[in-house]
């Protein structure tokens, strides 16, 4: 997330003083060099950039955004433990702000939204348990009514041992 255009202005004419420094020309022939302003411009400009951030931070960002959300913050904080809570946060806001900026965005934005989706889902599957253990009464141990599709076999467990995993499952929140 650089400013490509305005820092790469400022190395080309980093660039001219530096090439003609080499050819030994007098001072008063080279291109100014860059001002004070211009050095903290630069300074500034590459820290904004997130320099410090590699693919490997990006791949981990980006997984956490798709587990999480684009408004899981706190959780990719979390994530990204190795980097300061403050810059994580900064770079969320970069990244929302700037990322058709990236290379192959509609790829990374669709599977971020994938993940918000399974976690749409997976809340809409939360709530029927919690409200059919709700709507079972006083022991949905033994009132819980299962309804199986055609395709249910019944090997490996019991109605008693899905209630159970049920009731368990719906506890939790």
């Amino acid at each position: 997330f650089l400013d490509r255009d305005r820092l790469t202005d400022l190395a080309d004419k980093e660039q001219a003083r530096w090439s003609m420094e080499s050819d030994g020309l007098d001072e008063m022939d080279l291109p100014p060099a860059l001002t004070e302003e211009e050095q903290a411009e630069k300074e500034r400009l590459l820290l904004e950039g997130f320099i410090q951030w590699n693919r490997r931070d990006f791949n981990r960002y980006l997984r956490a955004c798709e587990r999480f959300g684009r408004d899981g913050v706190d959780n990719i904080v979390k994530a990204l433990q190795d980097k300061p809570e403050q810059e994580v946060r900064q770079y969320h806001i970069t990244f929302w702000k700037r990322y058709t900026e990236l290379e192959g965005w509609e790829r990374i934005i669709k599977a971020i939204e994938r993940g918000e989706s399974r976690l749409v889902r997976g809340k809409e599957i939360q709530e029927l348990i919690t409200r059919a253990i709700r709507n079972a009464g006083t022991d949905p141990m033994k009132t819980l009514e299962l309804k199986y599709g055609t395709q249910h076999k019944g090997k490996g467990y019991t109605e008693l041992n899905d209630r159970f995993l049920l009731v368990k499952t719906g506890s939790c929140w």
